[in-house]
Protein backbone atom coordinates (compact mmCIF):
# COMPACT_ATOMS: atom_id res chain seq x y z
CA UNK A 1 0.00 0.00 0.00
CA UNK A 2 1.50 3.33 -1.04
CA UNK A 3 -0.33 6.56 -0.25
CA UNK A 4 0.76 10.11 -1.07
CA UNK A 5 -1.65 12.41 0.74
CA UNK A 6 -2.39 15.98 -0.17
CA UNK A 7 -4.85 16.94 2.53
CA UNK A 8 -5.73 13.96 4.74
CA UNK A 9 -3.59 12.33 7.40
CA UNK A 10 -3.65 8.68 6.33
CA UNK A 11 -1.80 7.41 9.37
CA UNK A 12 -4.82 8.38 11.48
CA UNK A 13 -7.12 6.45 9.12
CA UNK A 14 -5.04 3.27 9.47
CA UNK A 15 -4.78 3.47 13.25
CA UNK A 16 -6.69 0.64 14.98
CA UNK A 17 -7.22 -1.29 11.72
CA UNK A 18 -6.31 -4.90 10.97
CA UNK A 19 -4.74 -5.63 7.57
CA UNK A 20 -3.51 -9.24 7.80
CA UNK A 21 -2.10 -9.49 4.25
CA UNK A 22 -0.37 -6.10 4.05
CA UNK A 23 3.36 -6.62 3.39
CA UNK A 24 4.60 -3.10 2.58
CA UNK A 25 3.33 0.32 3.64
CA UNK A 26 4.48 3.72 2.38
CA UNK A 27 2.69 6.84 3.56
CA UNK A 28 3.56 10.44 2.71
CA UNK A 29 1.38 12.61 4.93
CA UNK A 30 1.24 16.40 4.67
CA UNK A 31 1.79 18.14 7.98
CA UNK A 32 3.64 21.47 7.79
CA UNK A 33 6.74 21.81 9.96
CA UNK A 34 5.42 25.09 11.30
CA UNK A 35 2.29 23.54 12.81
CA UNK A 36 1.64 24.52 16.42
CA UNK A 37 0.20 21.07 17.11
CA UNK A 38 3.50 19.27 16.63
CA UNK A 39 4.34 19.20 20.32
CA UNK A 40 0.89 18.38 21.64
CA UNK A 41 0.58 14.92 23.12
CA UNK A 42 -2.99 14.80 21.82
CA UNK A 43 -1.48 14.66 18.32
CA UNK A 44 -0.27 11.12 19.02
CA UNK A 45 -2.07 8.06 17.72
CA UNK A 46 -2.61 5.39 20.37
CA UNK A 47 -4.14 2.35 18.64
CA UNK A 48 -1.83 0.29 16.42
CA UNK A 49 -2.29 -0.88 12.88
CA UNK A 50 -2.33 -4.66 13.21
CA UNK A 51 -0.46 -6.13 10.24
CA UNK A 52 1.09 -9.54 10.96
CA UNK A 53 2.63 -9.88 7.46
CA UNK A 54 4.05 -6.35 7.26
CA UNK A 55 7.80 -6.32 6.54
CA UNK A 56 8.54 -2.79 5.21
CA UNK A 57 7.23 0.55 6.47
CA UNK A 58 8.20 4.01 5.21
CA UNK A 59 6.41 6.91 6.92
CA UNK A 60 7.08 10.45 5.75
CA UNK A 61 5.49 13.41 7.51
CA UNK A 62 2.53 13.43 9.82
CA UNK A 63 2.07 11.29 12.86
CA UNK A 64 3.85 8.19 14.06
CA UNK A 65 1.61 5.23 13.29
CA UNK A 66 1.80 2.63 16.09
CA UNK A 67 2.27 -0.84 14.63
CA UNK A 68 1.62 -4.38 15.72
CA UNK A 69 3.92 -5.89 13.08
CA UNK A 70 5.96 -8.79 14.46
CA UNK A 71 7.53 -9.53 11.03
CA UNK A 72 8.67 -5.96 10.34
CA UNK A 73 12.27 -5.91 9.10
CA UNK A 74 12.65 -2.39 7.66
CA UNK A 75 11.39 0.85 9.22
CA UNK A 76 12.03 4.30 7.74
CA UNK A 77 10.70 7.38 9.54
CA UNK A 78 11.12 10.83 7.96
CA UNK A 79 9.78 14.10 9.34
CA UNK A 80 7.58 12.32 11.87
CA UNK A 81 6.13 14.38 14.73
CA UNK A 82 6.55 12.40 17.90
CA UNK A 83 8.66 11.88 20.99
CA UNK A 84 11.63 9.61 21.49
CA UNK A 85 9.72 7.42 23.95
CA UNK A 86 6.97 6.81 21.38
CA UNK A 87 9.57 5.68 18.85
CA UNK A 88 11.08 3.37 21.45
CA UNK A 89 7.60 2.00 22.23
CA UNK A 90 7.10 1.29 18.52
CA UNK A 91 10.48 -0.46 18.26
CA UNK A 92 9.60 -2.64 21.23
CA UNK A 93 6.79 -4.13 19.14
CA UNK A 94 9.09 -4.91 16.17
CA UNK A 95 11.27 -7.78 17.46
CA UNK A 96 12.65 -8.77 14.02
CA UNK A 97 13.69 -5.28 12.91
CA UNK A 98 16.88 -5.37 10.81
CA UNK A 99 17.06 -1.89 9.26
CA UNK A 100 16.06 1.33 11.01
CA UNK A 101 16.31 4.85 9.58
CA UNK A 102 15.07 7.95 11.39
CA UNK A 103 15.65 11.04 9.28
CA UNK A 104 14.91 14.52 10.56
CA UNK A 105 11.48 15.48 11.72
CA UNK A 106 10.56 17.21 14.92
CA UNK A 107 11.28 14.75 17.68
CA UNK A 108 10.60 15.76 21.22
CA UNK A 109 12.94 14.64 23.90
CA UNK A 110 11.38 12.44 26.54
CA UNK A 111 12.71 8.90 26.90
CA UNK A 112 11.18 7.08 29.83
CA UNK A 113 13.91 5.35 31.75
CA UNK A 114 16.59 2.65 31.71
CA UNK A 115 14.03 -0.01 32.65
CA UNK A 116 12.41 0.53 29.25
CA UNK A 117 15.43 -0.23 27.04
CA UNK A 118 14.45 -1.77 23.70
CA UNK A 119 16.35 -4.90 22.67
CA UNK A 120 16.93 -5.19 18.90
CA UNK A 121 18.80 -8.51 18.49
CA UNK A 122 18.38 -8.72 14.67
CA UNK A 123 19.31 -5.09 13.88
CA UNK A 124 21.92 -4.81 11.09
CA UNK A 125 21.82 -1.10 10.19
CA UNK A 126 20.86 2.03 12.10
CA UNK A 127 20.74 5.46 10.48
CA UNK A 128 19.96 8.50 12.64
CA UNK A 129 19.87 11.95 11.03
CA UNK A 130 18.70 13.95 14.01
CA UNK A 131 19.74 16.63 16.45
CA UNK A 132 22.59 15.29 18.62
CA UNK A 133 20.51 15.35 21.83
CA UNK A 134 17.70 13.33 20.26
CA UNK A 135 20.18 10.87 18.68
CA UNK A 136 21.81 10.31 22.04
CA UNK A 137 18.49 9.77 23.78
CA UNK A 138 17.34 7.24 21.20
CA UNK A 139 20.62 5.33 21.29
CA UNK A 140 20.50 5.17 25.09
CA UNK A 141 17.05 3.61 24.80
CA UNK A 142 18.17 0.87 22.40
CA UNK A 143 20.36 -2.17 22.89
CA UNK A 144 21.81 -3.87 19.81
CA UNK A 145 24.86 -5.85 18.71
CA UNK A 146 28.26 -4.17 18.40
CA UNK A 147 28.48 -5.19 14.73
CA UNK A 148 25.47 -3.09 13.69
CA UNK A 149 26.38 -0.57 10.96
CA UNK A 150 25.56 2.83 12.53
CA UNK A 151 25.38 6.05 10.53
CA UNK A 152 24.83 9.30 12.41
CA UNK A 153 24.48 12.87 11.19
CA UNK A 154 22.90 16.12 12.28
CA UNK A 155 19.45 16.94 11.01
CA UNK A 156 19.67 19.13 7.91
CA UNK A 157 17.40 21.84 6.57
CA UNK A 158 16.27 22.10 2.93
CA UNK A 159 19.54 23.82 1.98
CA UNK A 160 21.68 21.04 3.49
CA UNK A 161 22.69 23.07 6.54
CA UNK A 162 22.52 21.67 10.09
CA UNK A 163 19.38 22.71 11.92
CA UNK A 164 19.87 24.62 15.15
CA UNK A 165 17.50 23.99 18.03
CA UNK A 166 16.87 26.10 21.06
Amino acid sequence: LSIHAHSYNWASLLSAKCLPQLAELRIHDPIPLSSDTLYEESFALEDPLVAPALIIVHLHGGRLLPLDAPQLSTLILENIRTSTYRILDLLRDCPRLQHLTIDSGVLQSGARGPENVVYLPDLRSLTLRLHAVVRSELKQGMMYSEDVRVEEADEMDRDGLPLARA
